[in-house]
């Protein structure tokens, strides 16, 4: 028997070039740190911009007042679904040409799930025990506890309010949304004055 010699296979690949493996490898490298970053940041996000409150601007409410007196004027500022605990709230003021001051209170009504609407002076059974929101337990519209704008304004002129920007945790993210009743007041001398 004869032997016969077998084909060889020819490789007409061009040789590695040097430095190729290693642009590749790095290439690799940067798109896996480039994944980790935005995954990272979509997650930082995620916990830095929670969505739980009704969106601001959900209701309006214009309102005329004569000087001298106090408004209180109920937000609508609530989560959506579930509790939020308040770490800060301050009204948006977009304009404030009454020179009013402005306190947010949290307000607790002995009558039902009512909420306060627009009262002059004084807040009466829709808020008992009003007091400063930092630091508690802010629940759904559908309880009786909400959130109310006292307006005291010193001079006529108009005051316009956006909302409320609130600053909130719920479990592990914290954020700031911007929530409740656009407000428009009108202040007047009224008579007397």
């Amino acid at each position: 028997m004869s032997e016969q010699a077998s084909p060889q296979t020819i490789d007409d690949r061009p040789a590695p070039r040097p430095g190729g493996v290693r642009r590749r490898a790095l290439a690799l490298t940067l798109a896996a740190v480039a994944l980790v970053l935005v995954a990272a940041g979509g997650g930082w996000w995620w916990l830095t911009h929670p969505d739980r409150l009704v969106p601001a601007g959900g209701a309006e409410s214009s309102v005329p007042i004569t000087l001298g007196h106090r408004l209180y004027e109920g937000m609508f500022a609530q989560p959506e679904s579930g509790t939020v605990h308040v770490d800060r709230v301050v009204p948006h003021v977009v304009t404030n040409t009454a020179r009013a001051d402005f306190r947010v209170l949290l307000c607790h009504s002995s009558i039902g799930h009512n909420t306060i609407g627009s009262v002059l002076d004084r807040t009466g059974r829709l808020c008992q025990h009003p007091r400063d929101p930092r630091g508690a337990d802010l629940p759904t519209l559908a309880s009786n506890t909400y959130l109310v704008l006292e307006v005291t304004p010193h001079r006529p002129g108009t005051v316009r309010v956006e909302g409320l920007r609130v600053t909130y945790h719920a479990g592990w993210r914290r954020g700031t949304e911007d929530s409740g009743t656009n407000l428009t007041v009108r202040v007047t001398r009224g008579t007397g004055h």
